[in-house]
């Protein structure tokens, strides 16, 4: 069981879907040592060591608006800042997807919790990507 404020050192590598979590600890000395032997057995990402406190994503994460058509962004608009856990449950409750025709192709809007605006991207083109081949029966 944690201790209140306790710090929890997660050793991870890649981005998006190839994200994945190598290690966890209490100790940083070992958690730095798990990346340095990761990071020398590794052709091709480095490990890097992330921070949480009593297993709460303490990173501020954003509510980002995001219109897609032809596969392209078309606009993105980071609408609000959610501080709190709770805060980014509620959001993904009521989060938003829909599409509508347009003359030259489909605009789909995705509304997607992301602490980056390029990991808001990527969710977003993965899904709508998801569900346009889930609608050609691929």
């Amino acid at each position: 069981m944690l201790e209140q404020n306790e710090i929890i050192y997660i050793v991870t590598a890649g981005e998006y879907s190839d994200y994945g979590i190598i290690a966890a600890t209490k100790d940083k000395e070992t958690a730095e040592r798990i990346a340095n032997k990761y990071n020398k057995e590794s052709k091709y990402e480095e490990a890097q060591i992330e921070e949480y406190y009593d297993a709460i994503y303490r990173r501020p994460m954003t509510e980002f608006i995001i219109h897609i058509k032809n596969g392209e962004i078309a606009a993105l608009w980071a609408a609000k800042i959610l501080e709190t856990e709770k805060e980014c449950v509620e959001y993904a409750d009521k989060s938003v997807e829909y599409k509508d025709g347009y003359p030259n192709g489909m605009l789909w809007r995705v509304d997607v919790v992301a602490d980056s605006e390029d990991h808001a991207q990527k969710i977003a083109k993965d899904y709508v990507m998801k569900k346009e081949s889930e609608e050609q029966g691929l």
